[in-house]
C-alpha cells in the first residue's frame, strides 16, 4: 500500500512539474508542444479570410444501400434533385460519403460530384482508387457553396473508371444563414 502511494505522489508531482514547465513556456512565447517556427517561414494567404458567423437554416440528408454492380465507365445519381430554399443569401454546405469495392481491377478511381442548381460545384469531388483485392473503400468530399436568396436544387453523383459495386452512400446537406 505503501508503495502504490508513494507512486502516486511521484505521478501528482511530475504533473505538476509538466503543468508549471508547460504554462512558463507559454508566458515566454513558445509553445509546450509545437515547434517554435521562425516567422520568417511563415507564408502569409494572398487572400486573408475572415470568419463569419452563420446560423443553421436547415439539414437534408439522403441515404442508400443500393449494393449494385455498375459496369464499365459509369456515372450513378446517388439521389434526386433535392430542392432547398435560401430566406437570406446562404451558404450551402454538402458532404458526400460513398462506399465502393467487390472488384480485382487496378486504377479504378472513384470520383464524388455536386450538382447545384444542375450546374457541377466549383472545386468539386473525391477521387480515391477503389480496392482490387475485392476490398471496399469510403470516399467522402465536403464542399460550400454560396448562393443567392431563392430555390435551388442539390444533387449528387459517383462513378468509376471501371466499374463496381456501389454498397451505400450517404449525403447531408446544410443550408447556413448570416
Amino acid at each position: 500500500m505503501k508503495r502504490l502511494l508513494g507512486i502516486g505522489i511521484l505521478s501528482l508531482a511530475a504533473a505538476i512539474v509538466v503543468f508549471a514547465a508547460s504554462h512558463y513556456m507559454r508566458a515566454q512565447g513558445g509553445a509546450p508542444h509545437a515547434p517554435n517556427f521562425p516567422h520568417s517561414l511563415v507564408t502569409p494567404l494572398t487572400k486573408p479570410t475572415t470568419l463569419m458567423n452563420h446560423s443553421l437554416f436547415r439539414t437534408y440528408f439522403t441515404e442508400g444501400i443500393p449494393d449494385t454492380y455498375y459496369e464499365g465507365e459509369t456515372w450513378i445519381t446517388l439521389d434526386g434533385q433535392n430542392k432547398f430554399f435560401c430566406p437570406l443569401p446562404c451558404t450551402l454546405e454538402i458532404h458526400e460519403t460513398a462506399e465502393f469495392g467487390g472488384v480485382t481491377s487496378t486504377n479504378n478511381w472513384l470520383y464524388l460530384l455536386a450538382q447545384v442548381d444542375g450546374q457541377d460545384v466549383p472545386n468539386n469531388g473525391a477521387a480515391s482508387e477503389v480496392p482490387s483485392d475485392y476490398g471496399w473503400m469510403e470516399a467522402f468530399t465536403d464542399q460550400t457553396v454560396a448562393l443567392e436568396p431563392g430555390s435551388h436544387t442539390v444533387q449528387s453523383f459517383a462513378g468509376t473508371d471501371d466499374g463496381a459495386v456501389l454498397w451505400s452512400f450517404y449525403n447531408s446537406y446544410r443550408v447556413y444563414i448570416p
